[in-house]
């Protein structure tokens, strides 16, 4: 007989709002003492019958919310739903926590059938083993889509909350076109963008790479920044009429974090 305790899944669509919590795979009673566990997560559609032309817009997903204990510490922290990774616990809970992956529109589970049921469907699971194993792919986070406006006539102040076991920053950045379309980012706008981190817990500034505020490099941008002890990031775009150049366009901005257990 099928153990729900150790792996799980839900299907279906989207829930109507954001910050819905389902219990996923729940498992207490691990064993007396903490030890090594893995946990698998994965996720795909299983079905869409949504048109091309649907009003409305989806924008709508599942954090994985992971709680792990042993003794008398408990933790809980937020990851994308995917990838595989292992914690040392005598309890893990999975929980799926919807939210709205983008900050242009408002969050929505998309189009929904004659019944009332989102015509996009999702299966997402989660599988609990015994002993630990190093993935290929560190476990991530990656915020919501927030834009940089590149037309403003002050300087765009983004800041960024720094999740918890957050090892590394990176800006993925595109260009937004009047039409919705995203690009690339533009090499030649990414010094135009300017950078610092603040210590958890604190006002004082780490800077990027020892500076309290720096541009934005290629190596940033591709390899990433150390955020081991940072508690808030923040990028500063200067405006066109600036002594600088400021940015060609607007700017869509995914913070995506690296963790580590």
């Amino acid at each position: 007989m099928a153990n729900i305790s150790w792996g799980n899944q839900i299907i279906g669509g989207m829930p109507a709002v954001e910050n819905t919590l389902y219990d996923v795979v729940i498992n207490s009673e691990l064993g007396p003492e903490p030890a090594a566990h893995g946990i698998l997560l994965f996720n795909e559609l299983t079905s869409d019958g949504e048109s091309a032309g649907a009003a409305t817009q989806l924008n709508a997903a599942y954090y994985a919310e992971i709680t792990i204990g042993g003794g008398a510490v408990t933790t809980t922290f937020l990851c994308d739903w995917r990838g595989q990774f292992s914690v040392v616990a005598s309890k893990i809970e999975i929980r799926a926590r919807s939210y709205a992956p983008s900050t242009f529109y408002d969050y929505g589970p998309g189009t929904l059938g004659p019944t009332g049921v989102p015509l996009k469907r999702y299966r997402h699971g989660a599988i609990i083993g015994f002993g630990g194993w190093h993935a290929a792919q560190p476990m991530k986070y990656t915020g919501p889509e927030v834009l940089i406006d590149g037309d403003s006539v002050d300087p765009v102040e983004t800041r960024i909350a720094v999740p918890k076991f957050a090892r590394r920053f990176y800006p993925r950045l595109g260009r937004a076109a009047i039409d919705g379309t995203i690009t690339p980012w533009w090499p030649a706008d990414i010094q135009s963008i300017q950078m610092t981190t603040f210590r958890v817990g604190t006002t004082s500034s780490l800077g990027a790479f020892g500076s309290a505020l720096a541009p934005l490099t290629l190596d940033i941008v591709r390899n990433g920044i150390d955020v081991a002890d940072a508690g808030m990031i923040v990028l500063i775009s200067n405006i066109k009429n600036d002594a600088r150049k400021g940015l060609s366009s607007s700017y869509v901005l995914t913070p995506v974090f690296e963790l580590s257990l």
